[in-house]
């Protein structure tokens, strides 16, 4: 791409198609052949938000999304069908999965792109496999008053996805946090 209004350009139209991807169900994996034109920042983009993988055929790739790591992979071009097998190899175990967190008054979320949350969290996640994985990083309010009454913080996780067969589910996780007191 020539300029950085092009670039923008793709970019918000490669993210739509992710956002489209996503909200169906559907995992996006993104192969390029060592040597070609592409812009694996903006396509690997696509494979970050439907839980996709980025693979580059023939060297080694550490693929830059939205501030995280990506998938990253050695891949000889003569194994390209090896490599196919690998992406399909792992199956996706629901689709339109939704998290929604709620949390205890003395309680806050922090999630991946640094936003903080103080009652509730609700994340589209898509599609999920076995290595799926969402990580949040979690706090007690500094205006929080913490005392000896209180000996756990209990927080819910809120799990709405769909099986494979079409079943929607729902499961509730309602877990706590000890004070220490």
């Amino acid at each position: 791409m020539e300029s950085e209004q092009e670039m923008e350009v793709a970019q918000t139209f490669y993210r739509k198609v992710a956002e489209f991807a996503k909200d169906r169900g559907v995992v996006i994996n993104v192969i390029s052949i060592k040597g070609t034109t592409c812009s694996m920042e903006i396509l690997g983009l696509v494979a970050d938000i439907t839980s996709g993988e980025v693979d580059i055929v023939g060297e080694f790739v550490l693929a830059y999304f939205v501030g995280s790591v990506a998938n990253t992979a050695f891949i000889d071009p003569l194994l390209l069908t090896t490599n196919f097998h690998s992406i399909l190899s792992i199956p996706v175990l629901a689709v339109n999965v939704h998290a929604t967190i709620l949390l205890h008054k003395g309680l806050f979320l922090r999630d991946e792109e640094d936003q903080i949350h103080e009652d509730r969290l609700d994340k589209t996640i898509g599609s999920v496999t076995k290595e799926s994985s969402l990580t949040l990083e979690y706090g007690c309010k500094q205006d929080f008053q913490l005392d000896d009454t209180i000996t756990s913080l209990p927080f819910q996780v809120q799990i709405h996805y769909t099986k494979l067969d079409g079943t929607k589910m729902v499961s509730y996780l309602c877990p706590y946090l000890l004070t220490g007191y």
